[in-house]
């Protein structure tokens, strides 16, 4: 039982979405190719990362939790996240 509470654990998700970043920017820079790649969004998925790593790195068994919504740097990394899909929405309805 102990790995699947570390399965859901916020720590555990935090690391798994970092991974993802991880492999999807170079998998989208050779998918894309180096011209056509939405560049814009680059300091934004950065901020985000930078903003949400205090709040993601707890070790917490819940994803979301009453800590989680108390932090401003949530809202802000939210906020980035949001603008990505922004341009990521406009740079790929061309």
């Amino acid at each position: 039982m102990p790995l699947f509470k570390a399965i859901g654990s916020r720590r555990f998700s935090w690391y798994m979405m970092l991974l993802g970043t991880c492999v999807g920017f170079p998998l989208g820079v050779f998918v894309y190719g180096w011209r056509n790649y939405p560049w814009a969004m680059l300091p934004f998925v950065l901020a985000s990362i930078i903003l949400l790593h205090p709040v993601m790195e707890k070790d917490v068994p819940s994803l979301i939790g009453a800590d989680m919504l108390k932090e401003p740097r949530a809202y802000y990394g939210l906020a980035t996240i949001l603008i990505v899909f922004v341009i990521c929405i406009f740079h790929f309805s061309k």
